[in-house]
Order: structure tokens, then sequence, then C-alpha cells
């Protein structure tokens, strides 16, 4: 099949034609009358404040709405440089002014770069970069309370955890030796965790020997330990024992036996005679 010609066209259709494309063009790129241009907002960042290992509070104050309606605000922080909303934001509701934010479950000793923001029709703008570094972890706060004098049974220790330093305590206990100074590397006995009062009973203690004790706790920031006490030394009761008469004399033998009356609280290991 033949093509059917195309038809030539006048310059004043062509003229005709340009004036309709400019004229749409012009619609189109055109505000209305009265209409104002929306802009970014204008926005900044608070100083960081009440600064810890795992919190801390900021805030922005957005200054102006650049002629829209700010659908919404907060602050955006991450680990690296000049955060935006894709790294990870906390709202704060809407409109201008100023605002308040606590940042909660932080990393101890980290820093973090932090920027207001507030978003209109026009876009998201941000604020001046903050930087923070956290504390610190704190330890747990750990006491050494009362003893009790040192038995055959052993000896109890009481002892009481009254702060855990805003992380969990882990184990807590008594950790005791025989030279001042006693860590959790020397004996120890674990009495539960978290805080509070608990009491911990030392066993097997050797006679005739001094004992220095102190309560510890233990969190993520590592071991507390309370203040050392001395746990006196104790002497073993002897058994009581009574000789019994010499019987059946001969010229070169005897009989003769004694009588345990009393152990004393402790096994009598051994028992017999002795003579010279």
């Amino acid at each position: 099949m033949l093509n059917a010609p195309i038809a030539r066209r006048t310059p004043e259709q062509f003229i005709s034609l340009l004036l309709v494309l400019v004229l749409c063009v012009f619609a189109g790129c055109s505000k209305k009358e009265g209409e104002v241009a929306v802009k970014l907002p204008e926005v900044t960042t608070a100083s960081a404040t009440a600064v810890t290992s795992t919190t801390l509070t900021i805030g922005g104050n957005v200054t102006s709405d650049g002629g829209g309606t700010i659908t919404e605000r907060g602050v955006v922080s991450s680990k690296t440089a000049m955060p935006t909303v894709n790294d990870g934001r906390i709202l704060s509701g809407k409109g201008t002014g100023s605002y308040t934010i606590e940042l909660t479950n932080l990393y101890a000793k980290t820093t973090y770069y932090i920027r207001a923001y507030a978003t209109n029709s026009e876009g998201t703008a941000y604020g001046n970069q903050v930087v923070v570094t956290t504390g610190n972890i704190t330890l747990a706060q750990v006491s050494t309370v009362t003893t009790t004098p040192i038995t055959l049974a052993g000896a109890t220790v009481t002892g009481n955890v009254t702060a855990d330093g805003g992380y969990q305590v882990t184990e807590r206990g008594i950790c005791y030796a025989k030279q001042s100074g006693p860590t959790t590397s020397n004996e120890k006995v674990i009495s539960g965790k978290g805080t509070g009062t608990f009491i911990a009973t030392l066993t097997d203690l050797e006679p005739n020997t001094r004992y220095f004790v102190r309560a510890f706790a233990v969190n993520a920031g590592g071991v507390a330990y309370g203040a050392e006490m001395i746990l006196e030394p104790f002497s073993v009761p002897l058994p009581k024992i009574t000789t019994t008469a010499v019987i059946s004399v001969t010229h070169n033998a005897a009989v003769a036996g004694g009588d345990v009356t009393d152990d004393s609280g402790l096994p009598v290991t051994e028992r017999g005679l002795c003579y010279a």
C-alpha cells in the first residue's frame, strides 16, 4: 500500500503552532496569581545535655516553615557524620518552634553525630551537626554490710547492691581470701543477681586463720567491690577424753584404755594410747 502524501503547512500555520506551544509552557510553569513559592524550612540543632553512658537529651528549633506546613520534625543520629532521615530518626511533632528529644539505648564511650530536621512540601532541611560522645559505663554500687563470727559451720556475710549503674547486675556475692584485698579471682560465693540485700555463707574455712571478705557486684562495666571486713580466727575445740585404769600388768605387757566423752562437734579422726 502506498503511503498518503504529507500535507504541506503554510508559514502562518507554523507560527500558530509555535505560539500555542509557548503559551502551554508558560501556563504550566507560572504560578497562580498571589501564590507564594514554598522554600525549605529553616531549623537549628540545640546543644546536647544530660549526657550519660547510654542516654542524652537534645532537640531543635524550626525557625521558619518556608511558606509551607511543617509535616514532620525531629532529630537524626548516626555514628557517621552528616546523618539524614535515611540513617534513623526520632520524631517530635509538627510545626515551627522548639522541641526536645531524649535519645536512649546508646552505646557507652561512643561518638554520635546528630542533626535536627524539619520537612515541608518542598523537602527536608537539616540543622547544624552536633557531635556527642557518651560516657563510660558506671559500675554498680555495693556495700559489705555485716559478718558473723566464724564457727564450725562457717560464717555468714551480708551485702547490699544499692545501684546497678544503669546496667543489669548479672552477678553478686562475697569474695574472700587469707590476704587483704580479695577479688573475684579468689574464693567467692555467688548470691543471685540484681540490686538489693543478699546473704552468703562461707564454709570450709580453716581454723586459726584470719579471712578478709568483700561484697561484689558485676555489670557491663566490670566488677564493683564493697568495703573490706575481717573474719577473726576461730579455734577448734578439742575432744574430751579420759584414760581408764591400767590393768593386767606383767613384766612385759599391760592393758589400758580411754573414753572419748565428747567430740566437741567434730569427727574424731584418731584415738588411742601413748606411752613412754
